[in-house]
């Protein structure tokens, strides 16, 4: 009887660890960001042009703008405008309480979300949840299988304090930091953070301005779809998403209706494929890898606006690929 209780264990291993829906994520010395040094001299900026009406500007040259670093003009190497690049995406979705009655909108935003914008061969993406823990979900890699993140996606289950801060970190820290340029989240949540122990919103924001990571934010508060919140818990948690998304250079949404999702998602699938790229050779010779370098790119058209994270640390940033 021990031996067939010892074998009857040994069968059903293998479907108990792989009903596992998600693998916890913390925080530990092993999995720190590579620090690469790179050329200080030379510096790498993506940023987007828009209009007054928010249509994007694709044909500007390099003589169409002006450059600042620290508020010193900085000579302009070259610029591109490129398409289609390829994006690695981690797509975060808040599982916490405070979103528990939208909870079938984000994964409904999520998965509509990757449709529109994973390009099977070329882009690929993570799924990683909150709520009081941060969580990767199965497969615990970067892939393009939409299925695959579409069916993890559908077995979250909402409860739970917020770590929004912590599941930043820990998103740029175990994966983005070790992808290629074009490093993305999109952040469905309510920015209600609550519960984060081990990042704050200024370390998430040094973390992500050094690995040159661009953040999306959709709120999935559409209008009325949460009277029982606390209006000031509300707008705490809409000005932490803006403040994480304008500091990289991204935006924050706030859909009225479930419908202005689709525009949403083409809106940021347009951007992230339209991005100019500069390069700059910088005046400044120090090699101080923890102050950080505000750059500022202004458009010679008043009637133009730039989108770009704030500056960057020299000999911290990602090498360029």
């Amino acid at each position: 009887m021990k031996y067939l209780r010892y074998c009857l264990l040994i069968v059903l291993l293998p479907v108990v660890m792989a009903a596992s829906p998600a693998v916890r994520l913390q925080q530990d010395g092993s999995d720190e960001p590579q620090t690469i040094v790179v050329d200080v001299d030379r510096v790498n900026v993506l940023f987007t042009v828009k209009d007054k009406n928010g249509k994007l500007i694709t044909n500007l040259k390099q003589d169409d703008f002006r450059l600042e670093e620290d508020g010193r003009p900085q000579s302009i190497i070259k610029l591109n405008i490129d398409h289609d690049l390829p994006l690695n995406i981690a797509m975060l979705v808040d599982q916490s309480g405070t979103v528990q009655s939208q909870m079938k909108l984000e994964q409904d935003a999520a998965i509509e979300f990757l449709n529109k914008t994973l390009k099977h061969g070329k882009d690929r993406a993570i799924v990683i949840s909150f709520d009081s823990d941060v969580y990767a979900l199965a497969p615990y890699k970067f892939t393009d299988s939409i299925e695959d993140l579409s069916t993890s996606i559908r077995k979250i289950l909402a409860g739970g304090g917020t770590a929004m801060f912590d599941a930043l970190y820990l998103a740029t820290q175990k994966f983005l930091s070790k992808e290629p340029q074009r490093r993305l989240i999109v952040l469905i949540s309510d920015g209600q953070d609550n519960n984060s122990r081990n990042a704050t919103e200024a370390e998430v924001w040094q973390l992500v301005q050094k690995n040159e990571v661009l953040v999306y934010a959709i709120s999935p508060n559409v209008t009325g779809s949460m009277p029982n919140g606390d209006s000031k818990d509300r707008d705490r948690g809409d000005k932490a998403l803006r403040n994480v998304a304008a500091l990289t250079g991204g935006r924050a949404y706030f859909p009225k209706r479930v419908t202005d999702l689709e525009a949403d998602f083409q809106s940021i699938n347009e951007e992230v494929r339209s991005q100019y790229s500069l390069i700059y050779s910088s005046t400044n010779k120090s090699r101080d890898c923890n102050v950080f370098r505000r750059f500022k790119i202004t458009p010679k058209d008043t009637r133009y606006k730039v989108s770009t994270r704030e500056g960057y640390y020299p000999c911290l940033a990602p090498a360029s690929k």
